[in-house]
């Protein structure tokens, strides 16, 4: 499915998203049916009613270089991004998802479906009720290096896998704070983690 979204991929480098409202998803940006290659964007302060504060990814390929996604909030899934869709794909090398804030779940980053892979990439101090720092819920997610850390939630604070597949190749994941389970991980139903 990447050899489909190459011809349609559009570019981003540097500059802003800051300080945007959405009743819908994705306030900041919304990669929809479509490629995009964000190269050190700042995705700050941006509030959804439902999913995606930052980003909201739908069915989508989105290579995201560098840059910082923080201080965004979603009422529902995935403060900082959203990501949802069988063929959907995230590849983010040397990011950082910051202090972000979910009301359900994925206060970083929320997987419903398709295959991330974060590579030396930061997830820090974001905050959800279930997976403060990352939420997988279907899919599959590669962690290769990089830092979860200082995340805090009641159930699996650093890392949540609810259905689906989620390796950790080197990295950190530490300092993370569940209230109830999963301080760093907390997996249920899952097929491999």
């Amino acid at each position: 499915r990447t050899e489909d979204f190459v011809a349609r991929v559009r570019e981003l480098t540097g500059g802003k998203g800051v300080d945007n409202f959405a009743g819908a998803p994705g306030a900041g940006f919304v990669v929809e049916d479509a490629g995009l290659s964000v190269d050190g964007t700042l995705v700050s302060g941006n509030s959804a009613d439902h999913w995606g504060g930052g980003m909201y990814l739908r069915r989508a390929m989105l290579n995201l270089t560098g840059g910082t996604i923080s201080g965004n909030s979603a009422g529902e899934n995935g403060g900082g991004l959203a990501m949802a869709g069988a063929d959907s794909i995230l590849l983010a090398n040397g990011a950082t998802f910051a202090t972000n804030e979910a009301g359900v779940t994925g206060g970083g980053i929320y997987m419903d479906n398709g295959s991330m892979t974060l590579t030396a990439t930061t997830v820090s101090g974001n905050e959800a009720p279930t997976g403060g720092g990352l939420l997988v819920s279907k899919g599959t997610l590669t962690v290769d290096g990089g830092s979860v850390d200082t995340n805090r939630a009641t159930t699996g604070a650093g890392l949540a896998v609810k259905s689906g597949t989620a390796t950790c190749d080197g990295g950190r994941l530490k300092a993370n704070t569940a209230t109830g389970s999963g301080g760093t991980i907390f997996a249920a139903m899952t097929r491999d983690v």
